[in-house]
């Protein structure tokens, strides 16, 4: 599709296009309101920036995660203590209204939960949080296919939100080429790692984007 992109609010608007940045600004809107329904999505800033909605989002921030984790091992704890008053004291277990709890406990290896450390919890709310930016994006794009460039043009993390997964190759494959055609001795960093870093990136997008598999 044609993608429409203005840069400049003094710019002409063409006919049809009278409504483009009312449009931006509410975009803008609703990927900030649906990135902060992300508990571990820290949005510090959402503006119209150069005809394109700019979202500034850490994904799997520390200090929400930190957070988050501390939760879900109070949750994790209560359940397993339960689990335990239940196997110890079937008869006098408390299941009223809940007959739903007690087939959970009966469950082979749901219980006791086990507790993630805090790696593996950041581990898991990153890609979740990836995907959830992901998701959120490619909805509005769906909702305004002749944004897309607009949309994604300023995206913090627009490495996951390539329409193929050949495109997001070609991307990475031009970012490492780049690297090794302007590598110098100098830097403080070795050429190997920042290709195995970039090859990181691909596998860890490839995940977010669904095509891992």
């Amino acid at each position: 599709m044609e993608q429409v992109i203005y840069r400049d609010r003094h710019d002409k608007l063409a006919d049809g296009h009278e409504n483009y940045w009312e449009d931006i600004e509410w975009i803008c809107g609703v990927l900030e309101l649906q990135l902060r329904n992300c508990p571990t999505i820290f949005v510090s800033h959402a503006c119209e920036e150069f005809g394109s909605p700019r979202v500034h989002a850490t994904l799997g921030s520390r200090k929400l995660i930190k957070e988050e984790h501390s939760k879900r091992i109070e949750n994790i704890s209560t359940r397993n203590i339960e689990y335990l008053e239940w196997k110890n004291y079937p008869q006098s277990y408390d299941h009223k209204g809940r007959p739903w709890r007690v087939r959970l406990f009966k469950t082979e290896g749901e219980f006791p939960i086990p507790k993630p450390t805090l790696k593996e919890f950041s581990e898991r709310c990153y890609v979740r949080d990836a995907k959830h930016y992901r998701t959120t994006y490619l909805e509005l794009i769906k909702m305004f296919p002749q944004y897309r460039t607009a949309i994604t043009d300023n995206a913090d993390w627009f490495e996951y939100l390539f329409e193929t997964e050949e495109k997001l190759d070609e991307h990475f494959d031009k970012r490492i080429e780049h690297n090794k055609n302007n590598y110098d001795e100098s830097f403080s960093w070795s050429l190997e790692e920042r290709v195995a870093d970039l090859e990181k990136g691909r596998e860890l997008a490839k995940k977010v984007s669904g095509w891992d598999e």
